[in-house]
């Protein structure tokens, strides 16, 4: 079973960060495989906030494009964290 990558990170931090001041914030990315690089369309993306939004019972969603691309907005609250972790099938976590 192949494993994803999920290059949300550096996009994950700079719309918390900036995200502070906004109603809103987006977490954006692309889903890849670990091994080819390549994109992978139809994967599901989550975000679950933790105690905070929704006290972390909340769960914002999305499914890639054929690029690979997902983007979740979720109400703002900079007292969270956020899990985001992507499935698809023929793939497992890493």
């Amino acid at each position: 079973m192949r494993s994803l990558v999920r290059a949300f990170c550096a996009v994950c931090a700079g719309a918390l960060v900036f995200g502070a001041w906004a109603d809103v914030v987006t977490v954006s990315g692309t889903v890849t495989d670990s091994v080819t690089g390549n994109p992978i369309s139809g994967a599901e993306v989550t975000a679950r906030p933790g105690m905070g939004i929704g006290g972390g019972l909340t769960t914002y969603r999305d499914t890639t494009a054929a690029n690979g691309q997902y983007s979740i907005t979720i109400p703002n609250d900079t007292s969270t964290t956020l899990r985001v972790s992507a499935n698809a099938t023929g793939y497992q976590q890493n």
